[in-house]
């Protein structure tokens, strides 16, 4: 407390040199009057002759009686002191000196929140990292051990974890470990009943459970998310609750975590087409949110349960975003049957269904269509063909050497051409063959084609 007072002393003797004593003054008796410094007694005695005595602040009643001032009375009767110091200055003079204390009383204010900011962080991190220390390898053991629904009792033997009745920043950073903890375990195992069973006796279940029916909706999404990361199961009644509410975020968040949660109708939402077919602005999926929904697609696939059928969905949507969305995730976990009906996307009237098809071609590698997409070639636009040749380039590149060579040649822009030859060059030996006889009877205007696909640097096509 003393190192605070000496620091508080200095600044009031910068504030006097550069301002006024006044001010100074009025620093002093604000944390006067608020009790933070013992009172000055005010008394009506007769003034002393030395103006440098220990007298200096004390008020003289011209009544010849004494008096006291104390509590919030201080810093009133300076008030109004300040009031008749100024009261002869200009306007301009008086509103100047009120800026200028109102910026000391800003930079006094900002101070005390930056360090109590520094310290709230430090504080934090000092808990987790103590906790996760202590915590997280035995929560690893636990989640390995070959008995999955080990009691609670046992779990915190193993643990020596003592029952604690956690504050709501303590449980954030709990939330942090149990989400650490569930990165190096199989969350697509449907009996992680030892995690499950961790986050109850933490009371980190509850906590989520709380928030999720008191708290306010920014909290409800980030909470959700922190479900789905953790695997947590939440009662059936509370996920229904959420998964109608009127916040476009909090409800697109937990039919995310229904889709991962639920094994009786999953889909459901994505299957109604007064959802599906929806094109305001707060409705349509982000790219976040086609990252969540993909990796949940991955999770479901390895715990080898049912993902929905995307042959309907394709049919139903009239959300071109999420059309594509769906097109891209069939390719990577639908069936032979679901993505021959991709591959009627080929003609398409609209060419961004057009490039999505034959990208879903590359990334699941089907060979099934690589002479379709060959003859299609020769009918598309320039950038549509460069789709098609790093889909064929991905579907088996040395097999399509040969086409490689035509595309070059082809009378086509140089940027199509270029991407042949990337597609040559990566297409092993004797791709590098062909190249190699290509560039040594090119003309000399397209070897610069040939010196952009052997630099490492910028062999890309996007370049």
């Amino acid at each position: 407390m003393t190192g605070a007072f000496y620091l508080f002393f200095c600044f009031l003797f910068f504030a006097e040199v550069v301002m006024m004593k006044q001010f100074v003054l009025i620093l002093y008796f604000l944390f006067l009057g608020s009790g933070v410094m013992p009172v000055l007694p005010l008394c009506a005695e007769e003034e002393p002759s030395d103006s440098s005595s220990q007298y200096e602040y004390v008020e003289y009643s011209p009544l010849g009686t004494a008096y006291e001032l104390y509590g919030w009375n201080v810093p009133r009767y300076y008030y109004y002191q300040y009031l008749h110091l100024f009261a002869d200055y200009p306007w301009v003079v008086r509103v100047a000196y009120g800026v200028v204390f109102c910026c000391m009383i800003g930079f006094l204010f900002i101070t005390v929140v930056m360090i109590a900011d520094v310290y709230y962080i430090e504080r934090t991190k000092r808990f987790y990292v103590k906790t996760r220390k202590k915590y997280f390898e035995k929560m690893k053991e636990v989640c390995y051990a070959s008995v999955d629904n080990l009691s609670e009792e046992e779990i915190a033997r193993r643990l020596d974890y003592k029952p604690k009745r956690w504050r709501a920043w303590q449980m954030r950073m709990w939330a942090r470990i149990c989400v650490d903890v569930c990165q190096f375990t199989n969350t697509a195992d449907p009996n992680l009943r030892n995690i499950q069973t961790i986050m109850r006796m933490i009371g980190f279940t509850d906590f989520v459970e709380r928030g999720l029916m008191f708290g306010s909706h920014k909290r409800k999404v980030r909470l959700l998310q922190a479900v789905r990361l953790t695997n947590m199961r939440l009662s059936d009644s509370l996920v229904t609750h959420l998964v109608n509410d009127k916040d476009p975020a909090l409800r697109k968040a937990a039919r995310v975590y229904y889709m991962l949660a639920s094994k009786d109708d999953p889909y459901i939402f994505f299957e109604d087409e007064s959802l599906t077919i929806d094109a305001t602005r707060e409705a349509n999926f982000s790219l976040w949110d086609k990252i969540e929904i993909h990796e949940i697609f991955s999770k479901i696939h390895d715990s080898e349960r049912a993902l929905p059928r995307f042959v309907p969905l394709l049919q139903t949507s009239e959300n071109r975003d999420m059309m594509m969305f769906f097109m891209h995730e069939t390719a990577y976990w639908g069936t032979e049957r679901e993505l021959r009906h991709v591959m009627t996307f080929f003609e398409s009237s609209d060419l961004m269904y057009r490039q999505t098809a034959f990208e879903c071609m590359g990334i699941r590698r089907y060979a099934e269509a690589e002479e379709t997409i060959k003859d299609l070639f020769y009918k598309q636009t320039e950038s549509l063909r460069r789709t098609i040749l790093n889909a064929l380039l991905e579907i088996n590149g040395e097999h399509n050497v040969d086409f490689f060579v035509k595309a070059y040649q082809l009378k086509s822009s140089d940027y199509t051409r270029r991407t042949a030859l990337r597609c040559l060059w990566l297409s092993g030996p004797n791709g590098r063959e062909l190249f190699e006889s290509l560039k040594s009877t090119c003309k000399q205007r397209d070897l610069i084609l040939f010196e952009h696909v052997e630099n490492p640097i910028i062999n890309d096509d996007n370049l």
